[in-house]
């Protein structure tokens, strides 16, 4: 078995939870008062029980608090999944974003939206583009998707249909049918 990990000795358990009573983060102060029962003489055992965590959890605060004291037992930022880019290509990517981009290049209509090119022709996301069909296209729907074809497809077949039913702003109040203004009247 291996020899036990000596806990430091310059903070008291008093000292422990006075610390633990000013700070903010409740996962910080489990473990302080983890780590000030077990200066008071318990056993991480003992410890690990209070919190609810295994005694290596409790082994792994004792090496954190011997390190930064209690400060190093302050819930870190897990580091998270490094970079693609490195720096040089973040700085490019950054200067490529800043200059915007080339209408040239990148086939932009007069109005500054994209236009798609596919293998049936061109198509666009500009509302004034038309496209050889005679389609015309909503700015979030890519005509180079079927599934942006079919919703706006749908729309314009909606929006004709509804013009049919929609009664015109302003109705006259007259052709409209009279109601039963006084609801105590009981037709007989």
């Amino acid at each position: 078995m291996a020899a036990a990990i000596g806990i430091r000795s310059d903070y008291t358990s008093a000292n422990l939870r006075q610390f633990a009573r000013r700070v903010g983060d409740p996962d910080q102060v489990r473990r302080l008062l983890a780590l000030a029962l077990i200066l008071d003489g318990g056993s991480r055992s003992e410890a690990a029980k209070v919190p609810g965590v295994t005694p290596q959890i409790v082994r792994d605060w004792v090496l954190r608090f011997n390190e930064g004291g209690p400060d190093g037992l302050a819930t870190r930022k897990a580091p998270g999944r490094t970079s693609i880019l490195n720096d040089e290509q973040r700085a490019r990517l950054a200067e490529i974003v800043e200059a915007g981009p080339i209408p040239a290049a990148h086939g932009l209509c007069a109005g500054g939206c994209a236009i798609w090119r596919s293998g049936s022709g061109m198509s666009s996301s500009c509302r004034s583009h038309v496209t050889p069909s005679g389609a015309s296209f909503a700015p979030w729907a890519s005509a180079s998707s079927r599934h942006g074809r079919a919703i706006a497809a749908r729309r314009a077949v909606t929006s004709s249909i509804l013009k049919k039913f929609r009664r015109p702003s302003g109705a006259d109040q007259a052709t409209a049918p009279e109601r039963n203004t006084d609801r105590a009247v009981v037709a007989g």
